[in-house]
């Protein structure tokens, strides 16, 4: 599968490369040039990754290697699909694993136990996205994050762990880096969440 996946990436940056050194540079808006890319490696990465998710652990750094470079790719609606599929890959990732913690506190509900050695992960999953955060201009790939981070709140804020931590500095950036002042109420939509149904959920370092 890691082989496969990697052929995957390497068409879909071969066939992006492509697109930018012809199509993209004489395109004008509504032309036949301009339409979308063929993504097809892209949507099969996405599909077989989703497949797959119960070997998530092992993929993740083809995951991440593959979709932060599209995420931050010079052309915007690359850019989009590939926030998108990050996002998707992300909070699948992130529900699978809080499902396996909560089936793991049921067998072993004298402590941690089982589940103590996967507490981390959730911050492994977020990581990626504070990294991108931090090194891309690009304003799409900024909305997509923040919206990323909402949705994560949304779906598994109950069960976040280690990954607090990294979710509250992704929001401070926001309210914090000038170029990113005008994402500010979609990441304050975040805050009030937090404020009203996690905040016993927050380790004390947070």
């Amino acid at each position: 599968i890691a082989h496969f996946l990697t052929a995957l990436s390497t068409s879909c940056f071969a066939s992006l490369a492509h697109e930018a050194t012809s199509r993209e540079r004489v395109a004008t808006p509504g032309s036949a040039a301009a339409q979308p890319p063929r993504l097809f490696a892209l949507s099969k990465f996405v599909d077989t990754v989703l497949i797959n998710l119960k070997r998530i652990r092992i993929l993740w750094p083809l995951v991440t290697q593959f979709l932060l470079p599209v995420a931050n790719h010079q052309t915007q609606r690359i850019r989009v699909l590939g926030m998108e599929s990050l996002s998707k890959v992300l909070i699948a990732s992130m529900r699978m694993h809080i499902a396996d913690q909560a089936a793991a506190a049921k067998k072993d509900s004298g402590g941690p136990g089982r589940g103590s050695a996967h507490d981390a992960w959730d911050y492994v999953l977020l990581a990626p996205l504070e990294e991108l955060q931090r090194r891309c201009a690009h304003r799409e790939t900024q909305e997509k994050i923040i919206s990323a981070m909402h949705e994560v709140l949304m779906t598994c804020g109950a069960g976040l762990t280690d990954g607090w931590l990294l979710l509250l500095s992704i929001l401070w950036r926001a309210a914090t880096k000038p170029s990113l002042v005008p994402l500010l109420p979609n990441a304050f939509r975040s805050v009030q969440l937090i404020a009203s149904d996690f905040l016993p959920h927050l380790p004390p370092a947070c």
